[in-house]
């Protein structure tokens, strides 16, 4: 029996399983990408609303105080005019800190492979010149990542 043709397609095969497992790893990338991207427009527009929205309160709460003839500066009314700030600022910062872990989790989920096309190649090679040789083929033979289909 000759084995190198079959070998050799059986590592052609392979070899286009990598490639297109790689091109498919890039797609994944550039989604990922793109969406991290996304992410980050929305959220400077989240900040940008929220800091507007601030400055539209405070200004409110200052033409309050000038309608009932009481000073803007100074003790209860600085105390409002900043926790109108500081709820902002921690709501931008908490809004920071979920954006963070979204892109994590992204490009986390991004670098992961589906498969692992290298073991493809080892077991596809040796299924086939198993096959070509007529050798009995054992059924599930446990690996490292799981089971061989030696079929």
């Amino acid at each position: 029996m000759q084995f190198a043709p079959v070998i050799a397609a059986a590592a052609l095969s392979a070899i286009q399983s990598e490639a297109a497992a790689s091109s498919q790893a890039k797609a994944q990338q550039a989604a990922a990408n793109r969406q991290i991207e996304q992410q980050q427009m929305q959220q400077q527009l989240r900040e940008k609303q929220l800091r507007e929205q601030a400055k539209q309160e405070q200004a409110t709460a200052r033409a309050r105080f000038g309608a009932r003839g009481v000073s803007s500066t100074g003790g209860s009314a600085d105390s409002l005019l900043s926790g109108i700030t500081s709820r902002t600022e921690q709501a931008i910062a908490d809004q920071n800190q979920l954006l963070d872990f979204s892109i994590q989790s992204l490009r986390e989920n991004s670098r992961k492979p589906s498969t692992n096309p290298l073991l493809g190649i080892g077991n596809s090679l040796l299924n086939s010149a198993i096959k070509s040789a007529g050798a009995p083929t054992p059924q599930g033979l446990p690996t490292s990542v799981g089971f061989v289909d030696w079929t």
